[in-house]
């Protein structure tokens, strides 16, 4: 693949293809949450979630700020706003 841009659209795309990352995703979609927060309203254990914020944070598609003991965590990239704003969309 020539293109450095859709290799890292690619790479996007499949880190969205995971239910469990695009639910964490359509979530942050709409406010600012913490582990918790994601855990509780999309029932899924705390080192699931974390997994995959690590995996979504090496790539860039989120960003994590400390909040004292907490991490709130928000969409970065405005790539994957674009994506999100469609799937919801339709």
């Amino acid at each position: 693949m020539r293109n450095i841009k859709l290799l890292k659209k690619a790479r996007i795309l499949k880190a969205l293809g995971h239910p469990v990352r695009l639910s964490i995703i359509c979530k942050l979609y709409d406010s600012k949450q913490n582990v918790t927060q994601l855990c509780d309203c999309l029932e899924v254990s705390q080192p699931v979630v974390s997994q995959h914020l690590a995996l979504m944070r090496s790539i860039g598609l989120i960003e994590g700020k400390r909040s004292g003991a907490k991490v709130i965590y928000k969409i970065k990239n405005p790539f994957v706003r674009d994506i999100i704003q469609l799937v919801i969309d339709h």
